[in-house]
């Protein structure tokens, strides 16, 4: 009897985690709050596919199958995948086809604004003169990854972000 006790306290324990881990995962949705479950398997995929859910975090991937896994279950599974979990530089060549750094960085780049969600359709910042316009748009486009141009009055970064030459 002694031997039982513990595996049956563990089995409520797992219970009650993963109860925990929906109760959240549903008050995260109705409250409009990102939620990127932990997933595993593919009964944990199917359960946040059920919820609704877009995007989960695929842990510890390497230890998991890896990409191979991801690429079986993406056929049957309408998820995005974010990796974590034994991703480091000696096997990312395996996760990223390619080992192009512009192209390893243009698929980050694009990832983050996928996983943000949002678009934004005009930023003014009104800056004191050119030289701060310009190192202000500057700023911008080397961290958002966006093309300036220079106009008039205005330099912008991409075709949202407007840095005013003057006031």
């Amino acid at each position: 009897m002694s031997l039982h006790a513990p595996i049956i306290s563990l089995r409520h324990l797992a219970h009650n985690i993963s109860v925990l881990k929906q109760t959240l995962v549903n008050h995260c949705i109705e409250k409009n709050v990102p939620v990127f479950p932990g997933c595993v398997n593919a009964s944990d995929m199917t359960r946040a596919v059920n919820a609704g859910l877009k995007v989960i975090k695929f842990f510890p991937a390497e230890q998991s199958g890896g990409v191979a896994f991801l690429k079986a279950l993406a056929l049957v599974l309408p998820l995005n995948f974010m990796l974590t979990g034994g991703v480091n530089t000696k096997n990312l060549k395996d996760l990223i086809e390619g080992e192009k750094r512009d192209e390893i960085t243009a698929i980050c780049k694009d990832a983050v604004k996928t996983m943000l969600g949002f678009e934004l359709r005009h930023i003014g910042v009104n800056c004191s003169n050119e030289v701060a316009a310009m190192k202000t748009s500057r700023a911008f486009s080397t961290v958002f990854g966006m093309a300036r141009k220079v106009e008039n009055s205005s330099i912008f970064a991409g075709t949202v972000i407007e840095c005013m030459k003057a006031p």
